[in-house]
């Protein structure tokens, strides 16, 4: 009796191994499967079908520590690409940036005397020296390259907090800048409000977006009083050129620092090659 139990049980034990053989053969062969795919995506420079191979490799058989070590060097070299191709794309866009940035300076006008806390810039065409002293609206744009908008009323009388601009069926207002006596202030009869550059985004999109069309600003005040004046074109594609400009300021530094990390991701890869490739 006794012996046939250690038969039953060494039998049973044979053919686990067996059958978990067979399963370590196939976890393998899907893993080595995988790997060669790999390969032969970076081959092709298809980085994105790469890094996907490895990362399912990674997940799914983590066992298979000779399929892992050369998964592990195909990464670095798959993120070479990668990033290589993100540098690709982000040079093309700076120079479109660099583009539209050159073309518009020449239609920026820089304002700057000592009464000024700083100086700014604004569209030369429909520049009016005097607008302090008239109704309307001027896109400025500041030297971080922020956009934003000053409005004016003389004579005032409605106590405006916000503006409202209109084309065709299409409108869009900022946010109120409420009387606080600084960015909203009364002088004299007149009003100015300064909306401050995250009150104008909209706007300044609005305003590219309707380039060409005719525009009007309503003048909206605190007790439902209300002004409306028309922009001319001048007007109207001098406000789309400043936050297009603003646009290539902000944006193009924004992607030279980007640059600059890509570089340091690629230095990174690159030294992980070369440290893989020692082993």
């Amino acid at each position: 009796m006794y012996r046939k139990v250690v038969n039953l049980v060494a039998t049973a034990a044979g053919v686990a191994a067996v059958v978990l053989s067979g399963c370590d053969s196939a976890d393998t062969k899907a893993a080595g499967e995988l790997v060669s795919q790999a390969s032969q995506a970076v081959e092709n420079r298809n980085s994105t079908l790469a890094l996907s191979l490895l990362d399912s490799l990674q997940h799914a058989y983590p066992a298979e520590i000779e399929q892992q070590r050369e998964g592990m060097k195909l990464r670095p070299r798959a993120m070479e690409l990668s990033i290589m191709a993100q540098i690709q794309t982000v040079d093309s866009v700076i120079a479109v940036l660099a583009d539209t940035h050159h073309m518009l300076s020449d239609k920026m006008k820089t304002i700057s005397s000592p009464e000024l806390v700083e100086a700014y810039q604004t569209p030369a065409a429909g520049y009016n020296a005097n607008f302090i002293n008239t109704t309307g609206v001027q896109p400025r744009v500041d030297r971080a390259g922020q956009f934003y908008l000053v409005s004016s009323m003389n004579p005032g009388g409605i106590s405006h907090e916000s503006l409202t601009f209109i084309s065709g069926s299409d409108e869009v207002t900022t946010e109120p800048v409420p009387y606080d006596g600084e960015l909203n202030y009364h002088l004299n009869g007149s009003e100015t409000v300064t909306f401050m550059p995250a009150k104008s985004d909209t706007i300044g999109s609005f305003m590219v977006a309707h380039r060409g069309a005719p525009v009007s600003v309503r003048f909206n005040g605190a007790k439902g009083k209300s002004h409306t004046i028309k922009l001319t074109q001048a007007q109207t594609d001098g406000m789309a050129d400043a936050y297009q400009y603003s646009q290539s300021v902000i944006k193009g530094r924004d992607l030279t620092v980007e640059r600059e990390r890509l570089d340091r991701q690629l230095q990174v890869a690159r030294d992980q090659q070369a440290r893989l490739n020692e082993e």
